[in-house]
């Protein structure tokens, strides 16, 4: 099972080894003896050491096979939900970078006193009505720049 509980269960067995390890090699270095407070943090760390150990063994030895399979399918719905959560940020994100591009291009042709204009896909533009054969203008296979561009070339926007 490589489940993010199994994989985040083995890094904490990991980083808990390591840890007692390094805590033990830094007394020796230091041949001091251990305070109260040191003694108690061991205490917790192995702890938590043998906790996750069992969670392990339970997973692997004890756990019907029904319940893994349970666990594997929360496992699958788990990474699709955090899938289209990362596909719906980076779709708001290319959204946005195209209203800061839509932006600077419209800036750039104002100045020049064209009567072009470029049309997103969320057009932030007021008062400005598209001709609906715009629509076809654009290739999906063409990539966002050279979208604006022919934009910027092929659509006059009229005003409402």
């Amino acid at each position: 099972l490589k489940t993010e509980k199994v994989k985040h269960l083995r890094q904490t067995i990991v980083d808990t080894q390591e840890f007692i390890r390094s805590f033990q090699n830094e007394a020796e270095q230091k041949k001091s003896t251990y305070s109260e407070q040191d003694v108690s943090l061991q205490e917790r760390v192995r702890a938590q050491l043998r906790a996750a150990l069992y969670d392990i063994h339970d997973i692997f030895f004890e756990m019907s096979l029904m319940d893994r399979l349970t666990l594997l399918q929360q496992e699958r719905e788990l990474r699709a939900e955090r899938k289209l959560r990362d596909l719906k940020a980076k779709s708001t994100k290319e959204r946005l970078s195209l209203s800061a591009m839509f932006f600077e291009v419209q800036k750039s042709l104002k100045k020049n006193g064209s009567v072009h204009c470029l049309v997103g896909l969320d057009d932030p533009t007021p008062n400005v009505k598209v001709p609906r054969i715009a629509q076809g203008l654009i290739n999906p296979k063409i990539n966002k720049n050279e979208k604006f561009v022919m934009l910027c070339s092929q659509i006059k926007c009229l005003p409402l």
